[in-house]
């Protein structure tokens, strides 16, 4: 079996080189062969050097890196997924809010199951302010309720998917949303999904935030929903 994981990454020089040495750590221990991909667009601090350091570094690593354009995370993923070559792709923050030490309980999970999504909110040990929680939590049953998705974390960024789930799905949001339309989607043509409590350190300098980001992803999920009702 190959494992693909995939990394967006914006403006992370700083810290990406730690977030694959971390990657690495917990992919050595395991009997898989395996990829990590990193793609960055738009990027100002010398990100896309970095993943390209990596690459040249490491074989197993790819660093797709646009400089030029700032396309947005939903552009990002689709980059990263039609590079993937594994049967298992595994998505994750570069910020590692979740870390990759539940890889290994991801891989087992995935034996009965065609998405994985982890859910912060229902691990005792997760860290994330009340200011975050409640506005998070209502966007949450607000998507719930209009894409009749059976999940409580929508937005989670740690997410497994089987390759074979993108040979009947696509997605083309270019921005945050793009996790709507994807889960929306793989829930229409019937795989399983299964939500997996996993601990969440919220960061401070996380790239999404719910009173920047937050009103206008619900107004261009709200658009997604009218288009797939057509």
């Amino acid at each position: 079996m190959k494992v693909s994981i995939i990394v967006p990454c914006h403006n992370e020089a700083g810290r990406i080189t730690d977030t694959y040495r971390h990657i690495t750590r917990i992919l050595e221990k395991l009997p898989v062969e395996y990829e990590i991909i990193f793609e960055e667009d738009g990027s100002t601090d010398g990100t896309g050097k970095a993943i390209e350091a990596l690459s040249r570094k490491d074989s197993r690593v790819v660093a797709l890196s646009f400089p030029d354009i700032r396309k947005g995370k939903g552009w990002g993923f689709r980059k990263l997924v039609q590079k993937a070559s594994g049967d298992i792709i595994i998505s994750m923050d570069a910020d590692l809010s979740t870390s990759p030490d539940v890889i290994p309980q991801f891989l087992n999970e995935m034996k009965c199951a065609d998405m994985l999504i982890t859910n912060r909110y229902s691990h005792p040990d997760s860290r994330i302010p009340l200011r975050r929680r409640i506005p998070s939590l209502a966007y949450n049953l607000a998507l719930r309720a209009l894409f009749d998705i059976h999940v409580r974390d929508t937005q989670s960024g740690f997410k497994a998917y089987r390759k074979s789930v993108f040979d009947r799905v696509q997605i083309s949001s270019d921005g945050f949303e793009y996790d709507i339309e994807l889960l929306a989607k793989v829930y229409r043509e019937g795989f399983r999904v299964k939500e997996v409590p996993v601990k969440y350190i919220y960061r401070k300098d996380a790239r999404f935030s719910v009173a920047a980001h937050g009103p206008k992803m619900l107004l261009k999920s709200v658009r997604l929903w009218r288009g797939m009702k057509l």
